[in-house]
């Protein structure tokens, strides 16, 4: 994923960064093996490549049922809590339930995403680009929450200077990554 800091970005060089880049350069000296680093526009590109087998591997993905389909999946080298944020203004204490009576921002094809859509259809999903459209979104209350990991999000707060946003409840998930192989290379 191009822009999914601290967990797999590219820098402002363009070199690909973050605990996964760490874990594919360990796994490269352990192996004795070079991975190809390839660059996707957005995460939505990165998975239409992963599914036509253009990229073999990905460098952090967290296992869902749909995911499951298509893909192997490592057991979870990071685990980090998932978050329902909101704006300051909202003091109450949110949870799952509570938000089939909100529109909630997710990204696309991000575990959020693809959970809520399967598992929670009666909440009315605002699907975005980016971790910081999804935030900038609540922040001006075009939406009434995001849902997100929490490593992400606070990165995408702090980097944005969204001042505004906070945590109101957690995700009944915690986002596992681990990495993803094409199914047919067991």
């Amino acid at each position: 994923d191009p822009e999914f800091a601290p967990i797999e970005y590219f820098d402002r060089a363009g070199t690909y960064q973050g605990v996964a880049a760490d874990m594919i350069r360990l796994l490269e000296q352990k192996l004795g093996i070079s991975f190809t680093i390839i660059r996707a526009a957005d995460w939505d590109e990165v998975m239409a490549q992963f599914k036509n087998q253009e990229i073999d591997a990905l460098g952090a993905i967290v296992p869902t049922p749909n995911r499951r389909t298509f893909m192997r999946i490592s057991e979870p080298l990071l685990k980090v809590p998932g978050a329902i944020m909101v704006r300051k203004n909202v003091d109450a204490q949110l949870t799952f339930p509570d938000l089939r009576e909100l529109k909630v921002a997710v990204v696309s094809n991000y575990t959020a995403h693809d959970i809520m859509q399967k598992e929670y259809p009666e909440v009315e999903l605002d699907v975005v680009k980016t971790t910081t459209a999804g935030l900038t979104k609540v922040s001006f209350g075009m939406v009434d929450a995001f849902v997100e990991n929490l490593a992400t999000a606070t990165y995408y707060l702090q980097e944005a200077a969204i001042s505004n946003v906070h945590v109101a409840g957690d995700t009944p998930f915690t986002y596992q990554w681990g990495i993803g192989i094409r199914q047919d290379w067991p």
